[in-house]
């Protein structure tokens, strides 16, 4: 199941956006469940590795700003948990948030990686406190390098 569950999250936000686009009786009983269907990938995100919902990442991305609160937090939820243990690979598929032309996913993307940052400083290890400064100093990087590229 936990290997699984990035295609699953998947495939859930594809069917609801089909929902929300024809609004299909046979669909309207999807949307009764979606609350219990966001608690149960809630609570599966917890038992799967970072490494595996790193594979999820575009998807994940793209719904950071879904039509449901609750699938966004949750949404938002993973993409924290996976810059918190994996920060090396997952910073910069992630950095593209923070400097989005859309203000609500900019302000996402701070939240996720403050919510990380929050987390390394926290945390009693010298190397846990590097990626705190890392994942600090990582805005103002990524914005020189987008700044360079243009």
């Amino acid at each position: 199941m936990s290997v699984r569950l990035p295609s699953i999250y998947s495939r859930y936000l594809n069917l609801y956006a089909v929902y929300l686009q024809f609004h299909d009786p046979v669909l309207e009983k999807f949307k009764n469940t979606q609350s219990q269907a966001v608690q149960e990938m809630r609570a599966c995100a917890n038992e799967i590795s970072a490494a595996a919902l790193y594979t999820a990442i575009p998807q994940l991305v793209a719904q950071i700003l879904h039509v449901e609160k609750e699938t966004s937090s949750l949404v938002q939820g993973i993409l924290t948990k996976v810059l918190k243990r994996i920060p090396h690979v997952a910073m910069w598929p992630l950095a593209w948030l923070l400097h989005s032309k859309n203000v609500k996913r900019q302000n996402l993307g701070k939240r996720i990686f403050l919510g990380a940052q929050k987390y390394f400083s926290d945390q009693k290890s010298h190397s846990s406190q590097k990626w705190g400064t890392i994942i600090k100093a990582a805005e103002s990087l990524i914005a020189h390098l987008h700044f360079l590229a243009q």
